[in-house]
């Protein structure tokens, strides 16, 4: 049995996304959101792919400065890959999706997605929040994928390494929980912004902004 998607729809609104303030421009004027890989490919850097980032990744791509986020809080020592896969095919998975946090009017309800805003807070990123209906309808012919953890972080649960592999991100008719059990929403390699319901917070000043 898989996940509906009326029931996420009601209880998920919005999807958050953090992004570097440097980024913002771009995001804006492209009117898109495009995964660590395909910014890669765009910047002749493909060879990085499989490199888990141990700090953040300043890269250019024509005349735009990006920034990509680092992978610090996938703790190698505490990951097991469950697939056969090595790091770095395992790391090439992740940087294939853009990542979202699914919330409320008040931001992402898991603790991951609240700490993941937390551990940046001082960077004073920018926060997307987009209307999760609109979302979805406007990048139909690339469905949502779903994780029941945080796929990018690993640590020790009870003295045993967190289980990773390049399946975790499953649709909807596969996923089998329940939508609260929904931690992450991802989309394979980039997705386009709706015109409409997008809006842009940036922490340091706790207000949003219509984005788009």
């Amino acid at each position: 049995m898989g996940i509906s998607i009326d029931q996420l729809l009601r209880s998920r609104p919005y999807l958050y996304h953090l992004t570097a303030e440097m980024n913002v421009p771009r995001i804006q004027r492209m009117r898109r959101l495009d995964s660590a890989a395909t910014l890669l490919q765009q910047a002749r850097r493909a060879g990085e792919l499989q490199t888990r980032r141990t700090s953040m990744l300043e890269i250019r791509i024509g005349r735009d400065s990006v920034s990509i986020r680092d992978q610090m809080p996938l703790k190698v020592n505490a990951l097991t890959i469950t697939d056969g896969a090595s790091l770095g095919e395992f790391v090439a998975y992740l940087n294939h999706h853009v990542y979202f946090w699914p919330g409320d009017d008040d931001g992402p309800v898991c603790a991951s997605g609240r700490n993941h805003f937390l551990r940046y807070e001082s960077e004073n990123p920018a926060i997307i929040r987009i209307e999760t209906r609109q979302l979805l309808d406007t990048n139909k012919g690339n469905p949502p994928l779903f994780s029941h953890c945080n796929s990018g972080s690993a640590r020790y649960h009870g003295g045993k390494r967190a289980p990773r592999n390049r399946k975790m991100f499953v649709g909807a008719d596969d996923f089998g929980r329940r939508p609260s059990q929904v931690i992450e929403v991802t989309f394979r390699d980039g997705i386009i912004l709706p015109a409409a319901g997008v809006h842009l917070r940036r922490l340091a000043a706790k207000r949003w902004q219509a984005m788009v």
